[in-house]
Protein backbone atom coordinates (compact mmCIF):
# COMPACT_ATOMS: atom_id res chain seq x y z
CA UNK A 1 0.00 0.00 0.00
CA UNK A 2 1.35 3.28 -0.89
CA UNK A 3 0.59 6.47 2.11
CA UNK A 4 1.31 9.54 1.05
CA UNK A 5 1.98 12.81 3.54
CA UNK A 6 -0.98 14.53 4.22
CA UNK A 7 -1.80 17.71 2.19
CA UNK A 8 -2.54 20.98 3.88
CA UNK A 9 -4.06 23.64 2.86
CA UNK A 10 -2.25 26.52 3.08
CA UNK A 11 -2.40 30.27 1.83
CA UNK A 12 0.04 32.34 1.40
CA UNK A 13 -0.28 34.97 4.30
CA UNK A 14 0.02 38.04 2.39
CA UNK A 15 -2.01 36.50 -0.45
CA UNK A 16 -4.81 35.81 2.21
CA UNK A 17 -4.97 39.72 3.40
CA UNK A 18 -5.47 40.29 0.43
CA UNK A 19 -8.19 38.10 -0.55
CA UNK A 20 -9.99 38.89 2.71
CA UNK A 21 -9.76 42.85 2.03
CA UNK A 22 -11.48 42.06 -1.07
CA UNK A 23 -14.05 40.54 0.11
CA UNK A 24 -14.73 43.27 2.42
CA UNK A 25 -14.89 45.87 -0.29
CA UNK A 26 -17.01 43.46 -2.34
CA UNK A 27 -19.65 42.00 0.30
CA UNK A 28 -19.64 45.24 2.01
CA UNK A 29 -20.16 46.82 -0.72
CA UNK A 30 -17.85 49.74 0.53
CA UNK A 31 -18.05 53.19 -1.87
CA UNK A 32 -14.86 54.54 -3.02
CA UNK A 33 -12.52 52.11 -1.18
CA UNK A 34 -10.61 49.22 -2.78
CA UNK A 35 -8.64 47.10 -1.28
CA UNK A 36 -5.38 48.58 -1.41
CA UNK A 37 -7.00 51.22 0.60
CA UNK A 38 -7.43 49.10 3.49
CA UNK A 39 -4.84 48.47 6.03
CA UNK A 40 -4.07 45.22 7.50
CA UNK A 41 -3.33 46.51 10.68
CA UNK A 42 -6.04 48.84 10.97
CA UNK A 43 -9.36 48.47 13.11
CA UNK A 44 -12.34 47.39 11.11
CA UNK A 45 -14.41 48.97 13.55
CA UNK A 46 -15.06 52.50 14.97
CA UNK A 47 -11.91 54.77 13.85
CA UNK A 48 -10.44 52.55 11.84
CA UNK A 49 -12.29 51.09 8.69
CA UNK A 50 -15.77 52.07 10.31
CA UNK A 51 -17.37 48.95 10.11
CA UNK A 52 -20.55 47.71 12.39
CA UNK A 53 -22.39 44.88 13.73
CA UNK A 54 -24.26 44.32 10.56
CA UNK A 55 -21.14 44.30 8.63
CA UNK A 56 -19.27 42.10 10.93
CA UNK A 57 -22.82 39.43 10.86
CA UNK A 58 -22.19 39.91 6.61
CA UNK A 59 -18.18 39.42 6.76
CA UNK A 60 -18.40 36.22 9.08
CA UNK A 61 -20.79 34.56 7.33
CA UNK A 62 -18.70 35.06 4.20
CA UNK A 63 -15.31 33.78 5.69
CA UNK A 64 -17.02 30.91 7.46
CA UNK A 65 -18.37 29.85 3.96
CA UNK A 66 -15.33 30.82 2.20
CA UNK A 67 -12.96 29.16 3.89
CA UNK A 68 -15.18 26.41 5.64
CA UNK A 69 -14.21 27.62 9.11
CA UNK A 70 -16.22 28.05 12.43
CA UNK A 71 -15.82 31.02 13.99
CA UNK A 72 -16.45 30.94 17.99
CA UNK A 73 -18.70 32.56 20.11
CA UNK A 74 -18.40 34.50 23.42
CA UNK A 75 -15.69 37.71 23.32
CA UNK A 76 -13.08 35.72 20.97
CA UNK A 77 -14.93 36.64 17.58
CA UNK A 78 -13.60 40.56 18.65
CA UNK A 79 -9.98 39.08 18.71
CA UNK A 80 -10.55 37.88 15.31
CA UNK A 81 -12.03 41.04 13.68
CA UNK A 82 -9.41 43.27 15.26
CA UNK A 83 -7.92 43.47 11.90
CA UNK A 84 -7.43 41.86 8.67
CA UNK A 85 -4.27 40.62 9.73
CA UNK A 86 -6.06 39.04 12.92
CA UNK A 87 -8.49 37.61 10.47
CA UNK A 88 -5.61 35.84 8.03
CA UNK A 89 -4.02 34.44 10.79
CA UNK A 90 -7.28 32.80 12.05
CA UNK A 91 -8.32 31.28 9.27
CA UNK A 92 -4.72 30.59 7.90
CA UNK A 93 -4.50 28.68 11.45
CA UNK A 94 -8.27 27.09 11.03
CA UNK A 95 -7.43 25.74 7.82
CA UNK A 96 -4.02 24.37 8.72
CA UNK A 97 -6.01 22.19 11.85
CA UNK A 98 -8.83 21.12 9.60
CA UNK A 99 -8.85 17.23 8.78
CA UNK A 100 -7.76 16.15 5.63
CA UNK A 101 -9.99 13.18 4.30
CA UNK A 102 -8.40 9.72 3.41
CA UNK A 103 -9.08 8.37 0.21
CA UNK A 104 -8.38 4.55 -0.98
CA UNK A 105 -8.08 4.31 -4.66
CA UNK A 106 -8.31 0.50 -6.24
CA UNK A 107 -6.55 0.92 -9.01
CA UNK A 108 -6.44 -2.95 -10.44
CA UNK A 109 -7.27 -4.16 -14.18
CA UNK A 110 -10.68 -3.93 -13.44
CA UNK A 111 -11.13 -1.24 -11.45
CA UNK A 112 -9.85 1.68 -12.68
CA UNK A 113 -11.87 4.60 -11.59
CA UNK A 114 -13.11 3.21 -8.55
CA UNK A 115 -13.23 5.40 -5.60
CA UNK A 116 -13.73 5.30 -1.44
CA UNK A 117 -13.53 7.73 1.23
CA UNK A 118 -11.66 5.65 4.13
CA UNK A 119 -12.14 8.35 6.80
CA UNK A 120 -15.61 6.61 7.76
CA UNK A 121 -17.77 8.37 5.55
CA UNK A 122 -20.51 6.24 3.58
CA UNK A 123 -19.41 6.40 0.08
CA UNK A 124 -21.96 8.03 -2.35
CA UNK A 125 -23.20 4.70 -3.73
CA UNK A 126 -22.47 1.02 -3.48
CA UNK A 127 -20.34 0.78 -6.77
CA UNK A 128 -17.42 2.17 -5.03
CA UNK A 129 -17.05 -0.43 -2.44
CA UNK A 130 -17.76 -3.42 -5.06
CA UNK A 131 -14.22 -1.88 -6.61
CA UNK A 132 -12.28 -2.26 -3.83
CA UNK A 133 -13.24 -5.85 -3.14
CA UNK A 134 -12.42 -6.79 -6.54
CA UNK A 135 -8.85 -4.73 -6.72
CA UNK A 136 -5.99 -6.83 -5.64
CA UNK A 137 -4.62 -5.90 -2.25
CA UNK A 138 -1.09 -4.39 -3.83
CA UNK A 139 -3.16 -2.09 -6.29
CA UNK A 140 -4.70 -0.38 -3.79
CA UNK A 141 -3.47 2.80 -2.93
CA UNK A 142 -3.64 5.01 -0.15
CA UNK A 143 -3.92 8.77 -0.42
CA UNK A 144 -3.91 11.07 2.32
Amino acid sequence: MLTCAPIRRLMDKAALSNEIKEIIVRELKLEGKTPADIDERAPLFGEGLGLDSLDALQLAMVIEEKYQVKIPDGGEERRIFANVASLAEFIARAMEAAPVPVVEIAAGKDDIGDVAMASGQQPAGDHLHKGLKRGRREDRHEIL
